[in-house]
C-alpha cells in the first residue's frame, strides 16, 4: 500500500499544478469555459463548429474542462518553473508545414504555388527562416535578437540577405508583426525574401511578376548589388500567438510586468514604446491624449517608460547592430497607406530650432492647424527640406508599385500626422536617432499599412492573392529605385 501511495504522490498533479492539454470540442462550449477560466493557449484550429488547440489548464479545473470538451489529453504536468516557461506554451498542435525543410513557395516566381492552408503559426515562421538559411547558405544568415520575447521568453530571429560586398554598402531593414493582431505582414516579408533569394540564385537573376507588374532580371539583380536586406518579420511573437489562439484582435505583447495579476492588463503596445516624445503628458497640448495611454487596460497602453519592452529594445538593438542602415520599412495593416515622419505635429522646414528636442515647446505639440505659415506662433515639427523631399520620393516608390497591381490604385502617401497624432512610434524613433545622437547616420523610415480599411487579417486566399502581391511588389519596387 505504501508503494502505491508513493506512486500517486509522484505522478498525480497537485490542485495548483498546470497541465498541458490537447483540447477538442464545440467552440461555443469551450469559449464559455474560457470566459470563466482564461487559458494560455496555442494556435486554435477550426473545422465547422469544432475547434482544437493546446492549452495550459490548472489541474483543479480538469473535471470542468472534460465537461466542456469532447476530448482532452494531458501532454505533461507543468508544475515547475522550468516547464512553465517552456516555448511549448505557444506551440500549435497542427503540423508545421515547414518542419520537413521546405521553404515558402514565394509569390512572384514561376515556381510559386498556391498555399491552401492559412496564416502561419509562430513555429512555422521560425522554421521558414531556418529553412531559408539552410537552402541559401552563405546568402541568408539568421541573427538572434538580443532579448527573448517578454511573455514566453521565446528567442526572436532576424534574417540577413547578403549580396556582393562593396564599400559603403547600405542596409534596408524590414520589420513586421509589431502588433499581435496584424498577421499578414510577417508572411509577406518572408515571401519577399524567398522571391529575392530564389530569383538572384541564378546568373542574371530571374524576373519577378506580381499581377500585371513584372520586374526584369536586371532590375532584380541590381537590388543586392546596392543593399543588403535585414528582415525581422515577427517582432511580437507572443502577441501573435495569443491573437491567433484566442481569436481576438490583441495588438499588445504579453508582458505581465504591469498587469498586477489581471489578465486584461497584460501587455504593452510596442508601437507606442519607442523613445520619441514618450513623456507625452508634458510634450503635447495638455490632456491631448488624456490618461488612457498610461492605463494597462487599454489596447494602446504605452508602458511605464520608453523601451520598457524587450520587443522595442530588439528593434533598437538591430539598428545599432547594422549602422549602415539607410532605410527602415515597418509593415502593418489594414488602412491602405504609406506614412512617413513626423507623427507628433505638422511638418515645417523653415525653423530648425522648433523641434522635438526642445523642451521650450512642451505643451504645444499636437494641435492641428495652429501654424499655417512662417511666423505663426503655433508649433510644427522641423524637418530638413532635403529629407522631406526624400520621404515624398520614397513613399511614392512604394505607393506607385503597390498601386500598379491594386485595383483602383487605392494606396496613398501621407506624413504620419495626417493619419493621426502619435508618439513613441518605431519610424519616428528610427528617423529621430540622427538628431538625438548625431554620430548615428540618418535612417529614412516608413510605415506601410497594407489592406483595404476592412479587415486586419482578411481570409487567407485574399491575403495571398491580393494583399501579399501588392506588398511584395511595393518592396521590390522600392529596392529597385531607392
Amino acid at each position: 500500500m505504501a508503494s502505491v501511495l508513493s506512486w500517486f504522490k509522484r505522478h498525480w498533479p497537485a490542485p495548483d499544478d498546470l497541465l498541458l492539454v490537447d483540447i477538442r470540442g464545440e467552440e461555443k462550449k469551450l469559449r464559455a469555459f474560457m470566459r470563466l477560466h482564461p487559458l494560455e493557449t496555442g494556435l486554435m484550429h477550426r473545422k465547422g463548429s469544432q475547434v482544437s488547440f493546446r492549452a495550459y489548464v490548472a489541474a483543479h479545473l480538469r473535471g470542468e474542462l472534460e465537461g466542456a470538451a469532447e476530448s482532452s489529453t494531458v501532454v505533461l504536468n507543468a508544475s515547475n518553473d522550468q516547464q512553465r516557461s517552456h516555448p511549448v506554451l505557444i506551440l500549435s498542435t497542427a503540423p508545421n508545414r515547414f518542419l520537413d525543410g521546405t521553404v515558402p513557395a514565394g509569390i512572384g516566381l514561376p515556381s510559386s504555388r498556391h498555399d491552401t492552408l492559412d496564416y502561419w503559426s509562430i513555429d512555422e515562421v521560425d522554421s521558414a527562416l531556418i529553412n531559408l538559411e539552410t537552402k541559401f547558405a552563405g546568402r541568408a544568415v539568421r541573427k538572434k535578437l538580443q532579448l527573448p520575447s517578454a511573455g514566453s521568453s521565446r528567442d526572436c530571429w532576424a534574417l540577413r540577405i547578403l549580396g556582393p560586398a562593396a564599400p559603403g554598402k547600405k542596409v534596408l531593414v524590414l520589420i513586421g508583426g509589431i502588433h499581435g493582431d496584424e498577421w499578414g505582414s510577417c508572411e509577406s516579408i518572408i515571401q519577399f525574401a524567398t522571391d529575392l533569394l530564389t530569383a538572384t540564385a541564378v546568373p542574371g537573376s530571374q524576373p519577378l511578376t506580381y499581377g500585371s507588374r513584372t520586374f526584369t532580371g536586371a532590375e532584380v539583380d541590381s537590388i543586392l548589388g546596392k543593399m543588403d536586406i535585414v528582415l525581422f518579420p515577427l517582432v511580437n511573437p507572443d502577441g501573435r500567438a495569443f491573437s491567433q489562439s484566442s481569436g481576438t484582435l490583441w495588438r499588445k505583447n504579453r508582458s505581465e510586468a504591469c498587469s498586477d495579476g489581471v489578465a486584461a492588463k497584460i501587455g504593452v503596445d510596442i508601437n507606442r514604446n519607442f523613445a520619441f516624445l514618450s513623456e507625452y503628458e508634458t510634450a503635447f497640448v495638455p490632456s491631448f491624449f488624456g490618461p488612457a495611454l498610461r492605463n494597462a487596460l487599454e489596447p494602446t497602453y504605452c508602458g511605464p517608460k520608453a523601451f520598457s519592452e524587450n520587443e522595442s529594445l530588439n528593434v533598437r538593438w538591430l539598428l545599432d547592430e547594422f549602422p549602415e542602415t539607410a532605410w527602415l520599412l515597418d509593415l502593418h495593416s489594414a488602412w491602405g497607406s504609406v506614412l512617413h515622419p513626423w507623427s507628433d505635429d505638422e511638418i515645417q522646414t523653415d525653423d530648425s530650432q522648433m523641434n522635438f528636442l526642445d523642451s521650450a515647446f512642451d505643451g504645444q505639440r499636437g494641435e492641428k492647424g495652429d501654424r499655417t505659415r512662417a511666423g505663426d506662433s503655433g508649433y510644427r515639427e522641423y524637418m530638413p527640406p532635403n529629407d522631406q523631399a526624400e520621404f515624398t520620393r520614397l513613399a511614392g516608390l512604394l505607393t506607385s508599385a503597390m498601386n500598379s497591381i491594386s485595383t483602383g490604385g487605392t494606396y496613398k502617401q501621407f506624413p504620419f500626422y495626417a493619419y493621426g497624432t502619435f508618439f513613441g512610434t518605431c519610424i519616428d524613433y528610427a528617423y529621430a536617432r540622427q538628431f538625438m545622437n548625431p554620430p548615428k547616420p540618418p535612417i529614412h523610415a516608413l510605415h506601410i499599412e497594407w489592406g483595404d480599411n476592412v479587415q486586419k487579417n482578411p481570409p487567407w486566399a485574399r491575403m495571398q492573392n491580393k494583399f501579399m502581391p501588392e506588398v511584395i511588389a511595393g518592396l521590390v519596387g522600392f529596392c529597385v529605385a531607392a
